[in-house]
């Protein structure tokens, strides 16, 4: 892997922020806007979207810059596929298609509140999975002999277990380093995620009338018409599902799961503030654009027309556990809200089994504790029931 000895790591590309700049350079002089606050201010693309070694990892004392420098060799294929795309969209090669498709999927994990979440969401299911094997006291105390072999009591291994179920609860364990699991898992997962996104119809949006914006995210998502209530946007969250990449004020990429590879269109001025809306909806703090005009008129038709300016749900970790379909205890908590009590999913040997969920916040430590609590519940009702079953 390549090292770099930079120290400002841009999460939206310079090259990206640059074809909304006048001139389209790095520093050229773009526009943003605060969407908290409504504040406008000039900028650059190489002064904006970066923070200071987001992606350096400690490396016993010394920064280990890997990832910032690999990025940097994405963007630049990345940089180039785009000019050539741009210039000619009817003639993408399936090498630039490749190309492009790492770049969006990286983008999609890369910011900084991706990064949050995604840290928060493996520490929340490293939580709930040791709840779960601590859950039962007879199947943990047959684990802990076979593991530690130290002679320890019935009731020493109880306090521990209970101990440790305890601090799970409150969220007193944690991943040392929870930023490197998620840099892990996102070179892990790149070739999928990439060949997902080569493999979505790509939609190149050319604005008849008016301009597109971009943002501090440079993506957005809806998903109309989602599997489930607490589902998230996602690239495939459902067949309606479409992601949104602003490739400049006259283009915007879109994808969705259509039968056609790659199709161009015009729109409208309408169909751009639709578009230009989502983009602010998934906006961290600020949009961009390449006039001060247009971030503040979009930030008005944002208050206007609050219908259009779709927000991100992030998802939520779900555990199933097989549940009596004719028990009408199952899921009351879900019914009160509207959902579904439970679900029926089919296993590896194609049975259709019905099981009740539980959905987990992974921004809310008292969401971890219920699904801990619950399973906790779970066991114990489990083992009273064999208890009167003799």
């Amino acid at each position: 892997m390549p090292q770099t000895r930079a120290r400002r790591h841009h999460f939206v590309p310079s090259f990206a922020l640059s074809k909304f700049a006048m001139p389209q350079k790095r520093d050229g002089v773009i526009f943003q806007l605060d969407t908290k606050t409504g504040q406008p201010a000039k900028t650059t693309p190489d002064k904006a979207c970066f923070i200071e070694e987001l992606y350096t990892q400690d490396d016993e004392g010394n920064p280990n810059r890997v990832l910032e420098a690999f990025f940097s060799i994405v963007e630049n294929y990345a940089a180039q596929a785009l000019n050539s795309f741009l210039a000619d969209p009817s003639k993408l090669t399936p090498e630039d298609r490749q190309s492009l498709a790492y770049y969006f999927a990286f983008q999609y994990q890369r910011t900084p509140v991706a990064i949050e979440h995604s840290a928060a969401s493996q520490q929340a299911m490293m939580a709930v999975m040791m709840g779960l094997q601590f859950a039962h006291a007879e199947s943990f105390q047959q684990r802990y002999r076979e593991r530690f072999e130290d002679g320890a009591s019935d009731e020493e291994i109880e306090s521990f277990r209970q101990k440790t179920m305890s601090m799970l609860k409150a969220g007193e364990i944690a991943f040392e380093n929870p930023e490197l699991g998620v840099f892990q898992m996102m070179l892990r997962t790149a070739d999928t995620l990439a060949s997902s996104v080569a493999s979505l119809s790509w939609i190149l949006v050319k604005a008849k009338k008016d301009e597109f914006i971009t943002s501090d995210r440079a993506l957005a998502m809806h998903d109309p018409k989602p599997k489930f209530p607490w589902s998230g946007h996602a690239l495939q969250s459902s067949p309606e599902a479409q992601t949104t990449f602003p490739l400049t004020p006259e283009y915007c990429l879109c994808m969705a799961q259509l039968d056609r590879s790659f199709i161009g269109i015009e729109a409208e001025a309408e169909d751009v503030l639709e578009l230009n809306l989502r983009t602010y909806g998934w906006a961290s703090e600020f949009i961009y654009g390449r006039t001060q005009q247009i971030v503040q008129r979009i930030r008005t038709q944002a208050k206007s027309k609050p219908s259009l300016v779709i927000r991100p749900r992030t998802p939520k970790p779900v555990f199933l556990e097989e549940a009596d379909p004719d028990d009408p205890t199952v899921g009351l908590e879900h019914v009160k809200r509207g959902w579904p009590p439970g679900l029926w999913v089919t296993d590896d040997d194609g049975n259709d089994r019905f099981c009740s969920y539980q959905l987990v916040d992974p921004q809310d430590q008292e969401s971890i504790r219920k699904a801990i609590s619950a399973e906790e519940e779970l066991q114990r009702n489990f083992t009273a029931h064999r208890a009167e079953k003799g």
